[in-house]
């Protein structure tokens, strides 16, 4: 997660990013706390189990609570480091994401065939 958040930070909010100190340290700190974080929300979010509760049934309400969890924790980091504004020339009508781009290897995707 603090890879994420770094990789987040340095993308985004360069100007921000380049006045840490002390880079990795930061964010494998911001890491801990995410992680410390999202298994709390994870733990309110799931509640307790319920009468009857199929195991099927435990294990989507428990996969939910961890998304939920993730997303909140996610949405609080990007609060806390909101893109920086760009001096480059950009289409407003472009999305900042690009759907028809896969993921690389480092941002989870699968490893390339030969």
């Amino acid at each position: 997660m603090g890879r994420d958040a770094m990789k987040h930070a340095r993308e985004f909010c360069p100007e921000r990013f380049a006045q840490l100190s002390d880079q990795d340290g930061y964010f494998f700190d911001l890491g801990e706390q995410m992680s410390e974080r999202i298994g709390q929300l994870e733990e309110q979010m799931a509640g307790n189990a319920l009468e009857g509760e199929a195991w099927i049934d435990k294990i989507g309400r428990l996969n939910m609570a961890r998304a939920r969890a993730r997303e909140a924790v996610y949405s609080e980091l990007y609060q806390e480091w909101p893109p920086e504004a760009s001096t480059e020339d950009e289409d407003p009508d472009e999305p900042w994401f690009n759907l028809h781009s896969p993921l690389t290897p480092e941002e989870g995707g699968p490893e390339p065939q030969d």
